[in-house]
């Protein structure tokens, strides 16, 4: 995730942190992030160490087979000239390393003040009745500055500018002119549950324009099912939002005969049976749709459907 990202927006949440982020990097305050999966809490880590202006590195230690060993070592790094330690998701850290955390934070000095910035994806009370921090490193994370990286589902009113500033940057990527968005497409974005949040939308426009041969960006097929796209239909019509009438039903079509094809087993003859189609109209929508064809094709037969 680009670190720009992270700021855009005109939500409540981000136009407060974008005036926090310059103070928390001149606070005297450990820091504790805390988010679901994708919000961008490392990135804001950065954001934070880069606002503070400061000459000191950024020290960053990962729960991936780091030892207790490293994390001693990486801590005396920050004694020696970095001036913040970013630990990325407490709660996947071993409890002996945690212990090393610990010690280590507890060591630091307090001139010149060394930051310690701490990322998890939980709330640290469950985590710790879970035991998945221990209690010794739950006291002392308590009393460090939290700050909540919010889920796109309490900023949808961002979606759009996310995803108008991720296209750009694709295509800025692959040396492409800017692609367009239909308006269908970029409602469908917008309303969709992003799980993996600002990570999971930035990976599905990349790949949405790279995939793209023309000048609007098309959308991976695994998002789409025959449910969803019909209720997207609904949707707009009981909401009376403007929506591509003749474009919804073209991906309804195109969806529909590509989950006939796989049930199957691509045998396009018997797909173009059972969707009432004749043989040469079955060919003419997979064209038109760019279907590819796999290990079937079709084949002469009688009593062709129209």
């Amino acid at each position: 995730m680009n670190l720009e990202s992270l700021l855009i927006g005109e939500s409540s949440t981000i136009k407060r942190l974008r005036k926090e982020i310059p103070k928390l990097g001149r606070s005297q305050k450990h820091l504790l992030i805390k988010g679901e999966p994708g919000t961008g809490k490392a990135s804001l880590a950065k954001l934070i160490h880069q606002a503070s202006n400061s000459r000191g590195s950024l020290v960053v230690l990962s729960p991936q087979a780091v030892s207790e060993q490293e994390i001693n070592q990486s801590f005396d790094q920050s004694t020696k000239g970095a001036s913040r330690v970013l630990i990325q998701n407490i709660e996947e850290f071993s409890y002996l390393a945690q212990s090393a955390i610990q010690s280590s934070i507890e060591k630091l000095p307090k001139k010149p003040f060394v930051q310690v910035i701490v990322t998890t994806k939980g709330n640290l009370g469950e985590l710790q009745r879970e035991g998945k921090i221990m209690p010794e490193l739950y006291q002392l994370l308590k009393d460090f500055e939290t700050i909540v990286m919010p889920p796109l589902r309490q900023r949808v009113e961002d979606i759009s500018l996310l995803i108008e500033h991720f296209t750009k940057v694709a295509c800025q990527s692959l040396g492409v002119k800017l692609k367009l968005i239909d308006i269908n497409t970029l409602d469908f974005l917008v309303r969709r549950e992003w799980k993996e949040n600002i990570q999971e939308l930035k990976s599905v426009v990349e790949q949405a324009v790279f995939m793209s041969e023309g000048k609007e960006i098309e959308l991976p097929e695994y998002l789409y099912d025959e449910q969803t796209l019909v209720g997207e239909m609904m949707a707009s019509i009981r909401a009376r939002r403007a929506f591509r009438f003749d474009k919804s039903l073209a991906n309804l079509e195109k969806t529909l005969i590509e989950r006939t094809l796989d049930s199957v087993g691509f045998n396009q003859v018997r797909a173009a049976e059972i969707l009432n189609l004749s043989e040469a109209n079955f060919r003419y929508r997979l064209k038109k749709f760019k279907i590819q064809q796999k290990t079937e094709r079709l084949k002469p037969s009688t009593g062709s459907k129209s």
